[in-house]
Order: C-alpha cells, then structure tokens, then sequence
C-alpha cells in the first residue's frame, strides 16, 4: 500500500487525539543554530524532510548532504524502515532542464564528498515550498539533522529552514524552524538534545563569549547570568506566546 493518510498506522485512535500538545515552544540551542521546536518530544514518524520556501531572490537549493540521524544510526535508503528519497523536484527532472546527476538520492550517500560534489540535489519546486527527506515504511524517530548546503559561490542555501515530519493523520507539520547563519560544509539543523547538554552547551556558549558564571545555580550580581538566561531559552521560558 501507499503512504497516503489512508494507509497510516493508528489512524482511527489517532484522530481524536489533541495535536495541540505537539506545539510546546521550546527553544532548541545547536551548533551555532537557533530555532523553535514544536514539540513535546520528538515523534515517530513515517516521513522526514528539511524543507524552505522561495523567496524572491532564491527559487533554487543545493544540499550536498543530508543526515537524519536516528539510535541505530543514519537512515539509509533501502534500510530496514524501508525509506526512500522524496522531494519537490531537481535539475535532472525533465520539467527543469533534465540535466543528469543532481537527483536527491545522492545526498543520502556516505561516500559524497560534500556540498561543492558533482552529487549534489540541485532543488526545484514548482510550488512555493522546496524540501527533500525520506519517506519509510516503518514509523522512525530522528534525534538529530544536518545539512551541507549551498554552491562554491556561497549562493542557492537558505537561512531559514524548516525540520518536518508526517505526524498522524495530519500530513507533514513543522518541528523544528532553524536559523542558519551562513551556508556551510556540515550544519546541525536540529537535535533533540536532553536537559543535561542543554545545560553543558549554554555553559560553553557563555564561556566563549567572556562571561565568567557559568554555573547554572550561580546568578551575575544578583541579576541573570548568561548561562541561565540560555537555559531559559533553551526550555522555552523565552519563546513567542
């Protein structure tokens, strides 16, 4: 059977449940990455993709890799979840020009030598939204995601990029919104990292930056110090109502 909203697991329990509770904003601190999770935690899910919307002055993506991360491991096409490459077009679709060697699932492939390869998904749309992930069989759960993108020139990568995942009967939703300061060779774009390396990570972060108390308990002169207001971010307390 396909992976329409027909074919998913659970679907007559799942339909009264109140996805409401998947919209906890929580902000999620990664390598030099700021983003909102809308998350309680992280689902399973049938489908991840990295997706960004054109703009005006970019209709164009090239991602020169692309890791979900998961307990066992990177997915992998032709795995044991049975996932496979989807995406909202390419260079090499007739559509776009034809031209061979930009499809998206060689950016799934341990062996690429990153973003600036011959095996890059040079992404078309032809709607708004551009994206590119994998859809399985089996329900998955990705603890983290990164991304190289971006061509030699530094063009055609976008800074705002969107983790979704199929939750449900609803289709694809937004789980992650990711800031992206420069195209890079290799950006974590999403993890769903504990409390504890939340903590380890705001620590650091203040450390580079000068501030001296960054202990978590230990506030600046009675008032906020750098790691605890990171900390605040990091659960939430800071997000958009």
């Amino acid at each position: 059977p396909g992976l329409g909203s027909d074919s998913l697991p659970w679907r007559n329990c799942l339909e009264a449940m109140d996805l409401r509770r998947w919209r906890l904003h929580v902000l999620v601190l990664t390598k030099g990455v700021f983003g909102i999770f809308e998350a309680s935690s992280t689902p399973a899910a049938l489908g991840w993709r990295v997706a960004a919307r054109k703009t005006p002055q970019n209709s164009v993506w090239d991602v020169g890799q692309l890791i979900f991360n998961t307990a066992a491991g990177p997915l992998k096409i032709g795995g044991p979840e049975g996932c496979e490459p989807i995406d909202s077009g390419s260079l090499s679709d007739p559509f776009f020009g034809g031209v061979p060697g930009y499809g998206s699932a060689q950016i799934f492939d341990d062996n690429i030598f990153g973003r600036f390869s011959i095996g890059s998904w040079g992404g078309r749309s032809n709607s708004s939204l551009l994206f590119v992930g994998l859809q399985c069989q089996t329900p998955v759960i990705v603890h983290s995601v990164q991304i190289s993108q971006g061509d030699q020139l530094g063009a055609h990568w976008f800074a705002q990029i969107y983790v979704q995942a199929i939750i449900f009967v609803n289709g694809w939703l937004d789980l992650f919104e990711a800031q992206v300061p420069h195209a890079s060779s290799l950006e974590t774009v999403f993890n769903d990292m504990s409390a504890e390396h939340q903590q380890r990570i705001c620590g650091i972060s203040c450390k580079k930056k000068g501030y001296c108390c960054n202990d978590l308990w230990v506030g600046s002169n009675q008032l906020i110090s750098c790691s605890q207001a990171c900390l605040m971010k990091a659960r939430g307390l800071a997000a958009r109502s």
